[in-house]
């Protein structure tokens, strides 16, 4: 057996304390970069919970509109059905939108008084 200085068992004992901590250092590294990337994955991946919202929300926009449109065709349903049947609603339609008139029928347009008088 042989007594080695006590300097030199001191500069190993450093040593190899500071070759613990740098292993130390390199998982504690080595396990956040990991979970950064499994993190990364599940946040912003194809399937990610980043893409889930955008998609829930699009599905969302697109019932919504889809409700719409479906309000939209039964009004436009119910119109036709009326404009197939109702004969008072063409007739209407007819005066109306058309300015149409029965023969010898006179058209009188009411115009009404402003309330400032023109000077």
């Amino acid at each position: 057996m042989s007594i080695l200085p006590r300097e030199n068992v001191t500069k190993n004992l450093l040593d190899d304390t500071a070759s613990i901590e740098k292993k130390k250092k390199r998982k504690k590294v080595l396990f956040w970069s990991v979970i950064s990337v499994i993190a990364m994955t599940i946040i912003f991946g194809n399937y990610g919970a980043y893409q889930m919202v955008v998609i829930k929300r699009q599905k969302m926009n697109l019932e919504n509109e889809i409700a719409q449109l479906k309000k939209d065709q039964a009004h436009l349903l119910k119109n036709r059905e009326r404009i197939k049947n109702d004969l008072t609603y063409i007739e209407k339609v007819a005066r109306e939108k058309y300015s149409m008139v029965k023969p010898g029928e006179h058209v009188y347009q009411v115009i009404p008084k402003n309330k400032e008088t023109k000077k």
